[in-house]
């Protein structure tokens, strides 16, 4: 019929795609007014950079970050806020999860099971990839989960271990930046160099 849903009207985008919506609707105050008019924009896939976030709010997006996976059943976080019956923890700043949404394990692979599974005072808890931090929030938890990335990102360079994360975050949004991706390269003196890889704003 042409008009809007009777129920709540979701979208469902990784970083990247966000990323190029906000780029397109800074620019086209039609596509603004759609996204503004969705109930929320669910982001997730990979870390989201809080300067891509801001600039989305800042376009009247709601705009909330979605973490979970396979393992998890899906989704399980939002916006730093576990579910209820989900128990968030970093240890050795590597996410762990545990909770009624984990996978019994991996069908046909034990070994894979040992490796991402483990019971800790009569919790079963996964060992994610991802890298996090937490901190104190008004939830059942008491807590709110802020992902940086992946583990097998963090690049060693001069015997310090730098996650990309927080670094592109620092240079997202700044004059010039339209997107960026930090990577070590090899450098012989110290080890990884780390290394920012820019595409220019348009």
């Amino acid at each position: 019929t042409g008009g809007r849903p009777a129920g709540p009207v979701y979208t469902a985008l990784v970083p990247t795609q966000l990323h190029r919506a906000v780029t397109a609707a800074t620019h086209d105050p039609d596509l603004r007014a759609t996204l503004a008019r969705l109930d929320a924009v669910l982001v997730g896939g990979a870390a989201t950079p809080r300067p891509l976030l801001e600039r989305a709010r800042g376009l009247g997006l709601r705009v909330v970050t979605t973490y979970g996976m396979t393992e998890t059943c899906g989704g399980c976080v939002y916006d730093g806020v576990p579910l209820p019956g989900v128990r968030v923890d970093v240890r050795d700043h590597v996410v762990h999860l545990g909770g009624s949404v984990l996978a019994r394990g991996y069908l046909g692979r034990p070994d894979l099971d040992d490796a991402a599974f483990t019971t800790l005072e009569g919790m079963r808890w996964l060992r994610t990839t991802d890298l996090g931090a937490l901190t104190t929030a008004r939830t059942d938890d008491g807590v709110r989960l802020t992902v940086h990335g992946r583990a097998d990102d963090v690049v060693v360079t001069g015997g310090v271990k730098v996650p990309p994360g927080p670094v592109e975050d620092a240079l997202d949004g700044a004059p010039g930046v339209g997107q960026v991706c930090v990577v070590g390269v090899p450098d012989a003196e110290w080890g990884q160099a780390l290394t920012a890889v820019v595409v220019a704003a348009p």
